[in-house]
């Protein structure tokens, strides 16, 4: 992930790039994943990483608004795909060089605790949290 990029013209585009060139990276290609107990945490995160791709496309086009409230869950998701990427580098050298199954199993693990975090969240909870009454969908209780 070390190449020089042109600089960005539209905002979103540097997390465009990001995204593109981890779901590049040869942890994440099945071509490198040698392992097969490797082949689950690579596609939850690959999974992620394209949610969080197409979560910020719709948010863009939404408002402002969707794209503030998403973003912190959107940075999360980006992060721990990342991270998960990284540890599945790590087990597959670690499955060639050492034989060792401690790296294997710490992203086994690390995938299975929740890499996705742009799940929707309950609307009710959303009014409830910010206090909204006065925007309450019709139908609602309150």
């Amino acid at each position: 992930m070390g190449r020089a990029r042109e600089p960005a013209e539209e905002p979103g585009e540097p997390v465009d790039l990001f995204v593109a060139e981890v779901l590049e990276e040869q942890a994440l290609d099945a071509r490198h994943v040698r392992d097969a107990r490797l082949a689950e945490p690579s596609r939850i995160a690959k999974s992620a990483l394209a949610h969080a791709e197409s979560w910020l496309q719709q948010s863009k086009k939404a408002s402002q608004e969707v794209l503030e409230a998403g973003s912190r869950r959107f940075a999360m998701t980006i992060g721990r795909a990342f991270e998960l990427a990284l540890l599945i580098e790590h087990a597959q050298w670690s499955q060639i060089h050492q034989s060792d199954g401690c790296a294997l199993a710490a992203a086994r693990r690390f995938a299975s605790s929740g890499i996705d975090m742009l799940i929707a969240p309950d609307v009710e909870d959303t009014y409830v949290l910010f206090d909204r009454s006065d925007v309450r969908p019709h139908g609602s209780k309150g």
